[in-house]
């Protein structure tokens, strides 16, 4: 069974913040700074150009530019994110549903 890699695209507002932290923290360029954390450039770009990136990768980003991945990540990549971590831990999204409609149905008996 092959997982699937997990992947993280920054937003607009992320990318912009990212620049900034950039120039605030002194690397002068995305490519020192690529060269300063041991990431590939290629990997950095993607990350301005906000294309997908590994997790780790995105994460290891923000990180070293003292970033919250959270704040940075485009928010529909967060709810995939969640529902990945979910489904990691056994949750499927039948259980979930099938869990409310058993409370669902035990709410309605109890009212009748």
């Amino acid at each position: 069974m092959s997982k699937e890699r997990l992947t993280i695209k920054a937003s607009l507002q992320g990318v912009s913040k990212a620049k900034k932290a950039i120039l605030r923290m002194g690397y002068g360029s995305k490519a020192n700074f690529a060269k300063s954390v041991g990431l590939g450039r290629t990997t950095v770009t993607k990350f301005f150009n906000k294309q997908p990136l590994e997790y780790d990768s995105f994460k290891k980003i923000c990180d070293n530019l003292k970033l919250n991945w959270q704040d940075i990540a485009e928010p529909s990549d967060l709810v995939e994110t969640a529902d990945n971590k979910l489904q990691e831990q056994g949750f499927e999204e039948q259980d979930l549903s099938t869990d409310i409609d058993v409370l669902v149905q035990d709410i309605r008996e109890k009212i009748r």
